[in-house]
This record gives C-alpha cells, sequence and structure tokens, in this order.
C-alpha cells in the first residue's frame, strides 16, 4: 500500500481508484451535496422534493463512507 493521501479509497467494479481519481469522485460528491442543501431550493424544484430527498440521504451516507462515519469537516 502507498503512502496515505487523505483520499478515500474507492473501489468500482473491483477496480481501487488513484488517490488523483478518488478526488474527483470526493469532488463530485461534495458538489452535488452543495446542490442539493443550497439555500435557494433549486434542487427541490428541479428534482422534486421525494428524489431531491432521497438524494440528499445518499450523499449523506457516502459522506460518512468517506470521512470514517462524519460528515464533512
Amino acid at each position: 500500500m502507498g503512502v496515505p493521501t487523505g483520499e478515500p479509497i474507492i473501489t468500482i467494479n473491483g477496480a481501487t481508484l488513484s488517490p488523483a481519481q478518488a478526488a474527483v469522485v470526493r469532488i463530485a460528491i461534495e458538489h452535488l451535496g452543495a446542490y442539493l442543501t443550497a439555500e435557494s431550493g433549486g434542487a427541490d424544484a428541479d428534482l422534486g422534493v421525494p428524489l431531491a430527498t432521497a438524494y440528499r440521504d445518499r450523499v449523506r451516507q457516502l459522506q460518512r463512507a468517506m470521512y470514517n462515519g462524519r460528515l464533512r469537516p
């Protein structure tokens, strides 16, 4: 195993992503989370409340997995 980078270890279909690839996935998840929780409420209007709520829940689950049980630091 290499030097720790601070990025989560992400495996997709059996292939572990490089730290750079994991950073891209982490940033994409954070960007989606920011959109879903923006004060403007655009996600609720764009997606509908049930779907936006479900996506927010999934993003929080991914954040907990990436940040060892905590939401984004």
